[in-house]
């Protein structure tokens, strides 16, 4: 069994990955206080901030069920699918969590999990593409990585860096109307032209510093997967068949055929070789856990296709 303390090694990544987290938090912070100040002063921070917590606030009321219903997701009963509830609930159980997460299909042909958390709960959706070209052991880390993301917050997290990066360009906006309107008007902005390019650059930073942001969380709950499971290497197979599979699924066959591709800077998740390498590294700093696991099935005779 996994000691109760993270080797050194351990420690210390996670140390920094919150540490970097925080950091760009902070930053995202300061450019929607700024945005405040340039366009009302305290009035404008304590406007700013104040639309980001109601927003929040309803966001966080807003119940898990109906989060996967607005993406077709289906409830997976636990008589549908036995060893896939007890694997969730052992991952739950290890990592603390007072109740273990609902888990949902959602029909979809590409591989991919989420998380979702609201009103003190937490569900998994899982992918019909996920379930049925997944091997067990490659499923479950994917179900760690996702539980590792409801331990960290990580799903508020994003929520409230969408709020922040919603009230900072609508401030930019605001102050860009009124500042064209008033050019138009008198033949002069009215403000140093540092101003108009902060507005205009405010919305793009906050943008880039949440991609920023997402990666390093996805780093985390890679790490924290390689802790639950003990087994990093089946993350990392995962990770490597979910982007040899998906090159078929039509979103990205679409891309590819169009020529565009995002910058890296905008992608929400790191590139899959450095995630692959960061949890190789980890087979010689986590000692194998030698507790007997559930694995899901191969085979679900409830999905639709095989």
């Amino acid at each position: 069994m996994l000691t109760s303390r993270k080797p050194k090694p351990m420690r210390q990544a996670g140390r920094a990955s919150v540490l970097s987290a925080g950091a760009m938090f902070v930053a995202m912070l300061t450019v929607l206080g700024v945005s405040g100040w340039l366009l009302a002063g305290e009035v404008g921070v304590i406007g700013n901030l104040t639309l980001v917590m109601v927003g929040l606030g309803a966001a966080g009321g807003i119940d898990v069920d109906l989060l996967m219903r607005l993406k077709g997701g289906e409830r997976i009963a636990r008589w549908q699918a036995p060893e896939l509830s007890e694997t969730v609930e052992c991952l739950a159980r290890r990592a603390g969590l007072p109740e273990s997460p609902t888990l949902y299909r959602i029909p979809c042909t590409g591989i991919n999990a989420f998380a979702v958390a609201g009103r003190g709960r937490t569900a998994v959706g899982v992918s019909d593409a996920a379930l049925v070209h997944l091997p067990p052991r490659e499923l479950r880390a994917v179900l760690a990585h996702e539980i590792s993301h409801i331990i960290s917050g990580d799903a508020g997290m994003m929520v409230l860096t969408d709020l922040i990066i919603s009230v900072t360009r609508l401030a930019a906006t605001l102050t860009v109307s009124v500042l064209a309107a008033g050019l138009a008007t008198t033949g002069s902005l009215g403000v140093p032209v540092v101003v108009v390019a902060f507005f205009l650059l405010a919305p793009v930073a906050v943008l880039l510093l949440q991609r920023a942001l997402a990666r390093n969380r996805e780093f985390a709950a890679d790490l924290g997967a390689a802790r639950l499971t003990g087994d990093p290497l089946a993350l990392a197979s995962a990770l490597e068949r979910l982007e040899r599979l998906n090159r078929y699924w039509w979103p990205h066959r679409m891309a590819e055929a169009s020529g565009l591709t995002l910058p890296r800077l905008l992608h929400t998740h790191p590139p899959t070789p450095e995630r692959v390498q960061r949890l190789a590294a980890q087979v010689h700093i986590l000692r194998p856990d030698p507790m007997p696991w559930p694995l899901p099935p191969l085979w679900y005779p409830w999905l639709p296709y095989q």
